[in-house]
């Protein structure tokens, strides 16, 4: 795979991630959750999907002072 493709996929795939992690704090955000929004957590949601996005929670639960 050439190395510019590998580098859109990454990318887009970063800004669809950032984008489900918005919509979702939208709603959880009613019941006072949200999800951390940073490069690593985009990166995660977008590669990993729902999986990736509920490792991002359980992390966040599991590590919260």
């Amino acid at each position: 795979m050439p190395l510019m493709k590998v580098i859109f996929r990454i990318i887009y795939n970063g800004i669809l991630g950032g984008i489900a992690i918005v919509l979702l704090n939208l709603g959880l955000g009613l019941f006072g959750y949200q999800l951390a929004l940073n490069v690593f957590t985009a990166l995660i949601a977008g590669f990993l999907g729902l999986p990736g996005i509920v490792l991002i929670a359980f992390l966040q639960n599991m590590f919260k002072l």
